[in-house]
């Protein structure tokens, strides 16, 4: 649902500003997710980042669009298949490793900074 409406605010509003808030979103939600003190509230923080999440691959499909030849999009879209394709299978496999280590679940909401700082760098 959100990616549609986020491809609306691409067409509308300026791409990269668009692509960076999205970015803070996310990292926001995430953030949020970590702190939360309870289920309810994780539920509304997983929200958040998964609106963020949205406005991000939506935002990634604008700019392969719009900055990319035929033959270039071919290629992106053919790469982010398989990533998709790949973190389909992965996903599981690691979430349950996560969920059977002995640390505590927040930590498990931090991961990921790196790529979301070098997402924002690209921007």
């Amino acid at each position: 649902m959100f990616v549609l409406l986020w491809g609306k605010v691409y067409g509308v509003f300026n791409i990269k500003w668009v692509y960076i808030f999205n970015i803070y979103l996310f990292e926001a939600g995430s953030a949020l997710c970590g702190a939360a003190p309870n289920s309810e509230a994780l539920i509304i923080d997983r929200v958040i980042a998964g609106v963020g999440g949205s406005g991000m691959y939506s935002g990634t499909l604008t700019y392969v669009s719009v900055l990319s030849n035929e033959q270039e999009k071919l290629a992106y879209r053919a790469g982010s298949t398989v990533i998709w394709g790949v973190s389909s299978v992965l996903g599981p496999v690691v979430g349950g490793a996560f969920a059977a280590s002995s640390a505590p679940w927040r930590w498990k909401a931090k991961l990921g900074g790196g790529k979301k700082s070098e997402a924002l760098v690209a921007a």
